[in-house]
This record gives structure tokens, C-alpha cells and sequence, in this order.
């Protein structure tokens, strides 16, 4: 029997974003892997293309609940075996309530970002997606155990399968902004308040490194970085280009002296092994994912005092520049983390759960 799978990678609206890059490398290493299972992807009008050899459906708005809670009567829709959801709060179900499903969730960030009522609100929207799951999966241990400690799963299983590694196969091109003229330390996602990244800024002073900050800076956020950096004259060190393409990231990446991640709240936390993938030493918050993903080759701050983030900069950038050997230990540590055996698990998962049927 052929069962019938529905991946939901709706996410692909967005590729400058975390769910968009995860929906994007997962459908692709999915698609590598698959054999013989009957995939469909769920799509925006935007990613038809990605997946020549993957029939799709598009994830029209009518689809969502609750319109398909009467139309399915009257039109009557194509009956999967598997529904994988892979964004935490999608508003697409399966249209036949018997129809196992796998619910990915990235993150808790909510719990740090949000206030007391929208809290509320965040888990408790989650807690339906949970109580409509079959099995949840997450990206890290630590995004594990917060399920386990703020959702009510009734004894569902929680699987965590990493991310993997985004390596582009562009050529590097250099940006052609001036600071990237100098040693500079680089940073990239978007301009948002959970990224922290005023905090490089007084830190920065205190350093003879200029400074790039890729990534959406659209928000509030970024204007207030903005306005600090011209208030600090400096203008002539710090720049956010906004998005950066595929090449010109790659080249970011090999020319930096130091990748510099002070995020306050991630469920994985991407970049941190993209860097390592070059060989860059990283320097990262201490907190939430990041040490589980950085492990024992990362450099963590405990807190962002300028002269503590000073400190642990030194003794890093020491530390690479006196061991030959631990440029090879970081792009060993990112070798770990394969979108190829992401993938895979998930196809077991699948096989699990419909050979349970």
C-alpha cells in the first residue's frame, strides 16, 4: 500500500526567516532521500518551483480552519495518511480528523519574549496543535524539555531531530560596503529585540574591529540601533546592509575574524554552525539552546557587560590563534549537523507511524 504523506512547508513565504530556511533545506534533503513513499508538499505560490520532483499542493487560505470544516462536506478533499506540520502554529490541519499527524516545534521563545497574557495565549494555541498531534518533534534538547515542562502531552512522544547544516554552493562575492575593508566581527538575523545585538555595539568601542549585522531591519528594533550608531559616531564601523544574498554571506562567513551571536532566546540557533562550517570562532550567549548547539568549541558570555564580552573575546581569539588545530575542530563539530540525516529521520518517523496504522 502507498500511503499518501502531506508535508506542510507553508513556511517558504518567508525564506529571510528561521521557519522559511528550515521548511527549504528540510523539503530539499526530503525530497534527496525519498525512495518510494508518496510525498506531497504543502506550498505558497512563491515556492512552486523549489521542488521539481515533488507534487505539490498549495496552501491556499479556504483550507484553513474553520472554512474546511463545511467545504470538505460539500467539495470532498484528498485523504492523506500522514500530515507532517512543520511550523509550530500552521492553521492547516488534516481534513479527515483520523489522519495521523506530526507537529514540529521550534521554539518557546514566546515564554521570554511575550507578556503574561500573550503567554498565555501563545501556549494555549499551542496546546491544541499538541492535543491534535500524534507525535512532536523539536530541534534541540532544550526545546525538549520545555515542552515537557509547559505543554500537557499525555504521553506523546517527543523526538528531537537536529537541523542541519546550510552550506550554499554559490561563489563568495564580496559586499560593497567599506567596513568590510578591516577585521571585522560579523552577525546576521533578523533585527529584532530576542537577537540582542545593541549590546555589540558599547562592546564594539572597546575593540579595533568594525562591525556587520545582516539580516531583515525593517523593525522598530533595527531603528533603534540605527539612531545609537549615529549618536556614537559610529557610522564608520557598524553597517546593517539588511538581507545579504547567498554569496555574499559565504564570503562574510570566511572573512570575518569572529562570528558574535548574543541572542537571548533560540530554539537551535543556525548561524552558530554555519560559521563553524568555516572555521570561524563563534562567541555566543550562554543561554536558551546555544550551548547545546555551540557544545564544547563554542565561546560563551554569562552576561553583556562590554568588559566581560571584551574578555571572552580575547581569550578566544587567543585561544584559535595558539591551537592550530581547533579551526579543523570546528568544522568538525559542524559536520554534525546534516539536513541529510535530518531527512532520513524523518522518513523513519513517517515509516514508524503508518506501520502503526
Amino acid at each position: 500500500m502507498n500511503n499518501k504523506i502531506l508535508v506542510d512547508l507553508r513556511s517558504l513565504k518567508d525564506m529571510n526567516c528561521g521557519f522559511g530556511q528550515f521548511s527549504y533545506h528540510l523539503g530539499k534533503a526530503i525530497a534527496k532521500n525519498n525512495i518510494a513513499k508518496n510525498l506531497t508538499f504543502m506550498l505558497p505560490k512563491t515556492a512552486t518551483d523549489y521542488f521539481n520532483n515533488v507534487p505539490y499542493e498549495l496552501a491556499s487560505k479556504w483550507k484553513r480552519r474553520p472554512a474546511y470544516s463545511f467545504i470538505k462536506y460539500i467539495f470532498p478533499q484528498k485523504k492523506y495518511d500522514l500530515w507532517h506540520s512543520t511550523e509550530q502554529f500552521s492553521k492547516f490541519f488534516p481534513f479527515h480528523n483520523s489522519t495521523p499527524m506530526i507537529l514540529t516545534i521550534h521554539d518557546l521563545n514566546f515564554l521570554r519574549e511575550k507578556n503574561k497574557k500573550k503567554i498565555t495565549l501563545y501556549n494555549n494555541r499551542l496546546q491544541r496543535r499538541v492535543d491534535r498531534a500524534a507525535v512532536i518533534t523539536t530541534i534541540s534538547n532544550f526545546v525538549a524539555t520545555e515542552i515537557k515542562d509547559k505543554l500537557d502531552l499525555k504521553g506523546k512522544e517527543v523526538r528531537v531531530i537536529y537541523n542541519g547544516l546550510n552550506v550554499s554552493d554559490s561563489p563568495p562575492k564580496k559586499p560593497m560596503f567599506s567596513q568590510v575593508n578591516k577585521d571585522f566581527l560579523f552577525t546576521i538575523g533578523q533585527v529584532v529585540p530576542k537577537k540582542n545585538f545593541h549590546v555589540l555595539l558599547d562592546f564594539l568601542e572597546k575593540t579595533p574591529y568594525n562591525l556587520v549585522i545582516a539580516g531583515q531591519n525593517s523593525s522598530s528594533y533595527a531603528q533603534f540601533i540605527k539612531k545609537t550608531i549615529a549618536d556614537n559616531q559610529l557610522n564608520t564601523r557598524v553597517i546593517i546592509p539588511g538581507v545579504v544574498d547567498e554569496a555574499e554571506k559565504k564570503w562574510l562567513y570566511q572573512n570575518c575574524t569572529a562570528f558574535v551571536f548574543p541572542s537571548l532566546t533560540e530554539g537551535f540557533g543556525l548561524p552558530v554552525i554555519e560559521a563553524m562550517h568555516y572555521g570561524k570562532p563563534v562567541f555566543m550567549s550562554n543561554s536558551t539552546s546555544l550551548p547545546e548547539v555551540g557544545g564544547g568549541v563554542g565561546f560563551y558570555w554569562d552576561n553583556y557587560k562590554p568588559e566581560h564580552m571584551l574578555e571572552i573575546l580575547e581569550q578566544g581569539l587567543k585561544h584559535y590563534s595558539d591551537k592550530p588545530d581547533f579551526k579543523k575542530d570546528l568544522v568538525s563539530h559542524s559536520k554534525k549537523f546534516s539536513w541529510n540525516s535530518a531527512a532520513q529521520e524523518y522518513l523513519k518517523l513517517y515509516d514508524e507511524i503508518l506501520g502503526g496504522l
